[in-house]
């Protein structure tokens, strides 16, 4: 039996709520092993189909690469969490405290710097061609952090689920090494680990293997460009690099273990490292990350104790709330959680 078969039963029960030309990449992490499963969904029917180098968006997963990044700055003392965001940028933030706190790396990383998802000056236009995104750059982050920055809580006292966290946290180490994301992801991430399709930019033989994102009704959606917005959602990635990629944070290579301590307590069962949520569901310390774009959802996870993971990638979108939903359960369940899905953020 092949282990798309094996998987197919437990996958096939969530993907009525998938369109036909749904592909997932699946991979499942068990010490030295790993097991590759693809599907695609054709007539109502999934279809096994051998994706591991199909190349995906990854969305917010991009956020766990961006701390990564940032690992390797606090390791060498170059940065430290409690440094104030403000002593870090040339430019003077509208509002860089409040109630007498100061934002600080560590807020960006976990949430609780009290901004919001999307900067003020931001248009949500989907049908913009390339993104809403793709005409916002560094000059409308700059007016946006300069000019209208107003933070919604006390930084560090409330988690709040943030993409500007991330676009700043990106521009800080940008800053550092005078140098763009993608080139200082290349450098700091990429090269060190052999992440041969793990990127920002496609090339034109990785175009080849790129999904076609794909709305609700299955209707094929133009990929996005995020632009000054790539540490929060700009990378794309494929199953085979980030199997590696997960093998990378189970051996706490390029310090990655400096990001998986919580630094914050949501509730009874999440904490938050620095990017990575942390699940303790049945007992369990399962770190993980979602992700999802317009035409792509995504999930990462692993549990150090057992050296164990999981990888799922799509081309179907996840703002619906019933695909959404049928995701992050499935995902649940492929890493023995049916009972009790990981369904934040």
């Amino acid at each position: 039996m092949s282990a798309s078969e094996s998987l197919l039963g437990s996958v096939e029960k969530y993907c009525g709520v998938f369109p036909d030309e749904t592909e997932l990449a699946i991979a499942l992490i068990e010490g030295d092993a790993e097991t590759h499963a693809g599907f695609r969904k054709r007539d109502g029917v999934l279809v096994p189909k051998e994706n591991r180098a199909t190349i995906f968006d990854l969305g917010s997963i991009s956020k766990t690469f961006t701390v990564t990044m940032l690992a390797q700055y606090l390791a060498s003392g170059r940065l430290k969490l409690d440094t104030p965001v403000k002593d870090l940028l040339p430019m003077r933030l509208k509002q860089s405290s409040r109630d007498g706190v100061e934002i600080t790396l560590l807020h960006l990383c976990n949430h609780t710097a009290g901004l919001p998802n999307a900067p003020a000056n931001f248009v949500w236009d989907p049908d913009v061609p390339g993104g809403p995104y793709r005409t916002y750059g560094e000059k409308e982050f700059h007016t946006y952090l300069t000019e209208q920055l107003a933070l919604k809580s006390t930084p560090g006292a409330r988690y709040q689920y943030s993409g500007v966290d991330f676009s700043l946290l990106g521009l800080i180490l940008s800053l550092q090494a005078q140098k763009g994301f993608e080139d200082l992801l290349k450098e700091l991430v990429c090269a060190p680990l052999g992440l041969p399709d793990t990127t920002v930019t496609l090339s034109a033989e990785q175009k080849s293997r790129y999904a076609d994102g794909r709305g609700a009704e299955g209707q094929p959606i133009v990929s996005w460009a995020f632009n000054i917005h790539d540490p929060a959602a700009g990378v794309r990635s494929n199953a085979a690099d980030l199997v590696t990629y997960v093998r990378a944070n189970l051996s706490e290579s390029l310090h990655c273990g400096l990001t998986h301590e919580s630094t914050f307590e949501i509730d009874a069962e999440y904490g938050i490292g620095l990017g990575w949520l942390i699940f303790r569901g049945r007992g369990r310390q399962t770190h993980v990350h979602y992700g999802g774009c317009l035409g792509y959802t995504a999930a990462v996870m692993f549990e150090k104790r057992t050296q164990s993971g999981l990888v799922v990638l799509s081309n179907i979108e996840g703002r619906y709330p019933q695909v959404k939903a049928a995701f992050k359960t499935m995902c649940s369940e492929l890493r023995g959680f049916a009972d009790c899905p990981i369904l934040k953020p």
